[in-house]
C-alpha cells in the first residue's frame, strides 16, 4: 500500500518552498526587459508549522497547493503576489516545447533551455463587454505566464514537480481509477509509518469525501477497525480504506453472478457472465487469461475484490476500441476533427488571438485548423479575426506552433483552412513562410507523382505526416467579378455560402443590428444606446476593458445587407501552387447537373445547411455529393460567445469537417469529443458505409429508411463525485446528486431525456438504481448508431429536491458523452469530465445498458 500511495504523490523540493527561486517573468509588455520575480510553491502545513514535502496528485490535494509569484519588485510599495492552485494548471511547457512563445516574444534562443510557460484556468470575475450584444457572462478562461529560470538546473526542479502534475492528469484521461480517493486523502493528512489518526480526524476525512455517512455509522466503522485501540495506525487505516471501498452495488451483482456461492466465481460463472451479460466477443483462451488475471492466488477463483477490479479496469472498458480502423480510404470517406477560428481563445468579437489555440486543438487530435490571414503593418501577414476587436498574431508564429505540435497526438494529415484577406505581396510572403516553417511536411505535390486531372482523393495513410493547404483559388475564377459573384443556382445555397468561408459577414451584421437598435423603451435598449451611440463609442469602451491589440482592425463601414460583397484581392501564384487536394470553391448546388472536381472543397455556414436539410430532395443530393467531396461546415456569426451547434445532424448527412469552437466546452464540443475519442484521437473516423458508397437502390429509398430502437439503461451508482472548486470542507458533504440522461438522435429536434432519483447528502457513493427505456427512430444501416449520442450529466439539487425531480433543476457537477454505437453492453463504468473538458480523477458512473433494435 505504501508504494502504491507514493506512486500517486509528488515530492516537493525544499528549494521550491518560500522564498522560492529567483526567476525572470516575461510578458509582451516586458519582453525586452524581463522582470525579476520570486516563484515558489505554497503547501499546507503538517500541523507542526512545517510544510509538507509530498502531496497527492488528486483534485483535492492539488487544490491545496498553489504556485505563487511576486507581482511587483520587492522594495517598491507593498509586495503583492499572484497564485494559482495546481488543480487549475492545464499544462506546462518547458524548454523547446515553449519555443513558439519565446519566438513570439522575440527572445534569444539562448534562453530556451531555461524557459517555462505555465498555462492555467482562471474563472471570469468581470462582466464581458459582449453584454452589449446580449451575450451571457463568459466562464473560465485560459491564462499564460512565462518564466526564465536562472539555470537549467533550477528549471529541472520545477519540471520535477509541475511536469509530474501535468503528466499525471494526461495519463489518466478516459480511464476510471481503480483505487480510492481516500488513499490520497490519507497522504493529504501526511500519513506515514508510525503516524496515528484519531476518531475526529476520520470524521473530518469522511466529511471531505462527502460520504453521506452519519456520525454513528462512522463511529461504528472506526471502532470496528481500531478495536481495541482508540486510534488507527497505518495498517489500521488501510483496513478502514478497504471498508470505504466496499461497493454494495457490486457486492449484490457478485452474489447474483456467483449464485450466492461464498467460494467465488468459477470459470464457468465467469465465461457465462462475460458472454451473456457483457456480450463479449473475445475467444475462450482470452477469457481464461482474464479469469487468471483477476483470480485470488489462494483460492484460485475470482473473489469480490477481483470482480470489482475487473469492472473498473480497461479490460471492461465502456467504449469499443476503434484505433485499428481502416485508414486507406479516400479523405472524403472520413469525419475530420475540425476547429473554427482556432486562433481565438475567447469570444468571436473581442477575444484574444494566440498560438495557444492551435497548440491545444492539435494536442487533442484536431486535424483541420483555421487561419484568417490579413495584411500586417510591417509587411508580414498576421492572423486575426478581421473587422473585430480581436488581437493579432504573426502568421509565422502561428505556423511555427502548428509545425511543432501538428503530429504529436496523431500522425495523420493536418489541413490548414486559410482565408486570404491580404494583398498578393504578403501572400507571396505567406507562401515563403509556409515552406520555411513546415519544410518537408508541407504538401506541395501529388503523393502519386502523377500529372493531369486527379480522379480521387488520397487516403489518410498516404498523407501521414503531411500538412495540406485549403483556400479558395481565385486565380481559377473567370475574371474578378466571378471571384465575388453570389450563387443563385440552387435555392438552398445562400449567398453567404458563396463568399467567405467564415462567419465574418454574419458577425458584422450582428454588430450592425446592435448599432442600429432603436425606438425601444426597454431599459436594456436605452442603456445600450447610451453606451454605444456610435461605432466609435463601442470601440473605445471595449478597448478600455479588454485592451486587445494596440492597433485592432476597425469594424468595417456599415453597409446594407443587400450591398454587393467587397471584392477579395487577387491570389498569388506561389500560394495557389500549394493547393493540391483541397481547393476551396463556391457552392453551385448539389444536383446532378453540377459537376465538381474531386479536389473541390465547399465551406457552408450553419444556417445555410439547416435551411437546406429541411428539403428531402436537397438532403439526398447533399449526401450524394459528400460521398466523394470534402465539405466544411462552420458556426453562424451570431455565436459571438463561441457557442457551438450540435454536430451530429451534419455528420448524419456526410459532412466531413464540422468546425467547432474549441474554446467553449459546451454540449456540442462534448459530442465532438465523443466522436473522435472512439479512434484514439487520431482525428479521423471512418463514416458509415451508407454515407460513403451508394448501394444498388436509389438514395430516395435507401436514405429514407428508418427503424425503431430502444435503449435500456440503468444508472446504478456514482463514485466519488467531485465537489465544486469553491467548496470548503464545511459544505463538501452537502451534494445532493442526480443524473440527467440525454439522447441526441440525428434529424430529431427534441432531445430525449430522463432523470434519476435524487440522493441526498452523498457525494462518495450515491446509489441511484434508476432505470430508463429510451425509444428512438434512426436509420438501421450499419454504423448509423454511431451518430446517436448518449450524454450523462450529474447535477446537484442543492437541497431543492422537488425542483430537481420535477424540472431537472440543479448545478452541473460533471458529465460524459458517448457514441451509442460505440457503447459496449452490460455493466460498465464511465468516466466524468468537468466544464473545461478535463477528467475528474476518481469520479465515475456505474451503468448497465443494452440496445434493442430490428432483428
Amino acid at each position: 500500500m505504501l508504494s502504491r500511495r507514493r506512486s500517486h504523490a509528488v515530492a516537493i523540493p525544499c528549494a521550491l518552498l518560500k522564498p522560492g527561486v529567483e526567476m525572470l517573468k516575461v510578458s509582451a509588455k516586458s519582453a525586452r526587459r524581463p522582470k525579476s520575480r520570486r516563484l515558489w510553491l505554497e503547501v499546507p502545513s503538517t500541523g507542526k508549522d512545517q510544510p509538507r514535502t509530498e502531496v497527492g496528485l488528486g483534485q483535492r490535494a492539488m487544490s491545496n497547493v498553489r504556485i505563487c509569484w511576486e507581482k511587483n519588485w520587492r522594495g517598491v510599495g507593498p509586495t503583492t503576489q499572484a497564485s494559482v492552485p495546481l488543480s487549475s494548471v492545464r499544462d506546462v511547457r518547458f524548454g523547446s516545447t515553449g519555443s513558439p512563445y519565446r519566438t513570439a516574444l522575440h527572445l534569444s534562443p539562448t534562453v530556451e533551455p531555461r524557459w517555462m510557460t505555465l498555462i492555467y484556468v482562471e474563472p471570469s470575475s468581470s462582466p464581458s463587454p459582449l453584454s452589449l450584444l446580449g451575450a451571457p457572462p463568459s466562464g473560465s478562461s485560459y491564462k499564460l505566464v512565462h518564466f526564465i529560470a536562472p539555470t537549467p538546473e533550477a528549471l529541472e526542479l520545477w519540471r520535477s514537480v509541475l511536469g509530474k502534475v501535468t503528466e499525471g492528469r494526461i495519463a489518466r484521461e478516459g480511464v476510471v481509477r481503480e483505487d480510492s480517493g481516500a488513499e490520497v486523502e490519507w497522504e493529504k493528512e501526511g500519513a506515514e509509518e508510525g503516524k496515528v489518526v484519531k476518531a475526529h480526524e476520520v470524521h473530518a476525512l469522511c466529511k471531505r469525501l462527502g460520504m453521506g455517512m452519519g456520525k454513528e455509522e462512522i463511529k461504528a466503522a472506526f471502532e470496528a477497525t481500531a478495536h481495541p485501540l482508540d486510534h488507527l495506525d497505518f495498517a489500521g487505516f488501510q483496513k478502514f480504506v478497504q471498508l470505504l471501498k466496499r461497493r454494495d452495488d457490486v457486492d449484490a451483482l457478485f452474489r447474483e453472478v456467483s449464485g450466492g456461492s461464498t467460494a467465488g466465481l468459477s470459470l464457468e460463472d465467469w465465461i457465462r457472465f462475460l458472454r451473456a451479460v457483457q456480450q463479449s466477443t473475445l475467444d475462450e483462451a482470452t477469457l481464461r487469461n482474464l479469469y487468471s488475471k483477476y483470480s485470488d492466488l489462494e483460492t484460485g477463483t475470482v473473489l469480490v475484490e477481483g470482480f470489482t477490479q475487473f469492472l473498473l479496469s480497461s479490460d471492461n472498458a465502456a467504449m469499443r476500441d476503434e484505433r485499428d480502423q481502416d485508414m486507406t480510404r479516400p479523405l472524403s470517406e472520413y469525419y475530420i476533427s475540425s476547429s473554427h477560428n482556432t486562433y481565438l481563445v475567447g469570444n468571436q468579437l473581442a477575444g484574444e488571438a494566440t498560438i495557444e489555440g492551435y497548440i491545444r486543438a492539435l494536442q487533442q487530435g484536431c486535424r483541420c485548423v483555421e487561419l484568417d490571414i490579413w495584411s500586417g503593418d510591417d509587411g508580414s501577414p498576421v492572423v486575426t479575426h478581421g473587422r473585430t476587436l480581436t488581437s493579432k498574431i504573426p502568421a509565422r508564429d502561428a505556423l511555427a506552433a502548428i509545425a511543432q505540435y501538428a503530429f504529436l497526438a496523431s500522425a495523420f494529415p493536418v489541413v490548414l483552412s486559410i482565408e486570404i484577406h491580404c494583398d498578393t505581396v504578403q501572400q507571396d510572403r505567406l507562401a515563403i513562410i509556409l515552406r520555411e516553417t513546415l519544410g518537408d511536411r508541407l504538401l506541395d505535390r501529388r503523393v502519386d507523382g502523377g500529372e493531369g486531372e486527379i480522379e480521387h482523393l488520397p487516403s489518410p495513410n498516404e498523407l501521414r505526416g503531411k500538412v495540406l493547404l485549403k483556400a479558395k483559388n481565385l486565380l481559377s475564377a473567370a475574371g474578378p467579378q466571378a471571384a465575388v459573384q453570389s450563387v443563385e443556382a440552387d435555392p438552398f445555397v445562400s449567398s453567404s455560402a458563396s463568399n467567405d468561408s467564415s462567419s465574418d459577414s454574419d458577425l458584422r451584421q450582428r454588430v450592425i443590428r446592435v448599432f442600429r437598435r432603436g425606438g425601444s423603451s426597454s431599459s436594456s435598449d436605452s442603456t445600450l444606446r447610451s453606451q454605444s451611440s456610435s461605432p466609435s463609442s463601442i470601440l473605445t469602451t471595449s478597448s478600455r476593458s479588454i485592451a486587445p491589440n494596440p492597433h485592432p482592425h476597425p469594424i468595417a463601414p456599415l453597409r446594407s445587407p443587400h450591398s454587393p460583397p467587397v471584392p477579395k484581392p487577387p491570389m498569388s501564384a506561389s500560394l495557389a501552387a500549394l493547393l493540391i487536394y483541397t481547393t476551396g470553391v463556391k457552392a453551385r448546388g448539389f444536383n446532378k447537373k453540377e459537376v465538381y472536381a474531386p479536389t473541390d472543397v465547399i465551406s457552408l455556414g450553419e444556417s445555410t445547411i439547416v435551411k437546406m436539410l429541411r428539403d428531402d430532395g436537397a438532403r439526398q443530393d447533399f449526401v450524394g455529393h459528400n460521398r466523394n467531396h470534402l465539405v466544411r461546415a462552420y458556426p453562424k456569426g451570431s455565436r459571438v460567445t463561441s457557442t457551438n451547434f450540435l454536430p451530429h445532424d451534419l455528420w448524419a448527412v456526410g459532412v466531413q469537417a464540422v468546425a467547432m469552437n474549441w474554446q467553449r466546452f459546451d454540449v456540442g464540443m462534448e459530442l465532438n469529443m465523443a466522436m473522435f475519442a472512439r479512434a484514439g484521437r487520431a482525428g479521423y473516423v471512418l463514416k458509415p458505409e451508407l454515407l460513403r458508397r451508394k448501394g444498388g437502390e436509389k438514395d430516395k429509398e435507401s436514405l429514407g429508411r428508418t427503424a425503431n430502437f430502444s435503449l435500456k439503461l440503468e444508472i446504478i451508482s456514482a463514485q466519488q463525485l467531485p465537489r465544486s472548486r469553491d467548496a470548503s470542507d464545511a459544505d463538501s458533504s452537502t451534494l445532493d446528486p442526480f443524473v440527467e440522461v440525454s439522447l441526441f438522435v440525428p434529424g430529431v429536434a427534441t432531445i430525449i431525456k430522463g432523470r434519476s432519483k435524487v440522493v441526498s447528502g452523498n457525494a462518495f457513493h450515491p446509489i441511484f438504481k434508476s432505470s430508463f427505456t429510451l425509444n428512438f427512430t434512426t436509420h438501421p444501416a450499419p454504423g448509423m448508431l454511431d451518430l446517436v449520442f448518449l450524454r450523462l450529466e450529474v447535477l446537484d439539487a442543492k437541497g431543492n429536491l422537488k425542483a430537481a425531480a420535477d424540472e431537472g433543476k440543479g448545478d452541473s457537477v460533471a458529465s460524459y458523452a458517448m457514441s451509442l454505437g460505440g457503447l459496449l453492453p452490460g455493466y460498465r463504468h464511465v468516466p466524468l469530465y468537468d466544464a473545461m473538458g478535463d477528467q475528474h480523477l476518481f469520479s465515475s458512473l456505474f451503468i448497465k445498458s443494452r440496445i434493442e433494435g430490428p432483428s
